[in-house]
């Protein structure tokens, strides 16, 4: 699906796409998921071990190897949920509505159709269909004044929008097309932000 340069009601020009997010496999938030699960393990150990030693005082090897076992099911309890919602419930996707404004950044995220196996297996953004109907929906508005450069993933289509502090938003792309589009869009609106 193209994206669409359309003017609004002030005749400010904007740029807008849907595309489909894979959820269960998509590599940024496998990388989250991972980081997560990496400190999740190494916490449970300590709250446990602490938990040990608060309640009998004492703490041995045979009470950090119980520690251990319980971090592991804590860490796999975890892992096994974050597929459960990804797959059978999200169907391993979402839907975005990207919009560029000359004065922000807006991004909708909705749910799509139930689960359907051609979008089943994506680890790239990839087109889609504008929904028919949404439900709920979740909203982020990034203004371009606190934007301070962009990074656009090779291969991924998708571009991060950097802040003073990190990511302040990943803007995912259907096509190689619509990201290019969108990275010369938003390097006109930082050189215009600049001046």
């Amino acid at each position: 699906m193209d994206p669409e340069r359309r003017q609004s009601g002030e005749g400010i020009e904007q740029l807008r796409w849907f595309a489909g997010v894979p959820v269960g496999t998509n590599p940024f938030i496998l990388k989250d998921l991972a980081g997560t699960l990496a400190l999740l393990w190494p916490g449970t150990v300590a709250f446990v071990a602490a938990a040990q030693l608060v309640i009998a005082g004492k703490i041995g090897l045979p009470h950090l190897a119980v520690a251990a076992t319980i971090a592991c099911y804590v860490v796999a309890l975890a892992a096994a949920a974050f597929a459960l919602i990804a797959f059978p419930l999200l169907g391993n996707r979402y839907i975005v509505l990207c919009r560029l404004f000359p004065d922000a950044v807006w991004c909708e995220s909705m749910r799509g159709r139930p689960l359907s196996l051609p979008d089943a297996f994506h680890i790239r953004p990839f087109p889609i269909e504008p929904p028919a109907r949404q439900g709920r929906t979740a909203t982020k508005t990034v203004p371009w004044d606190r934007v301070r450069g962009f990074d656009v993933v090779a291969g991924a289509r998708v571009i991060r929008l950097m802040g003073e502090r990190g990511t302040l938003l990943r803007l995912y792309c259907p096509d190689d097309d619509t990201c290019g589009r969108a990275a010369a869009y938003i390097g006109e609106r930082l050189k215009v932000m600049k001046s």
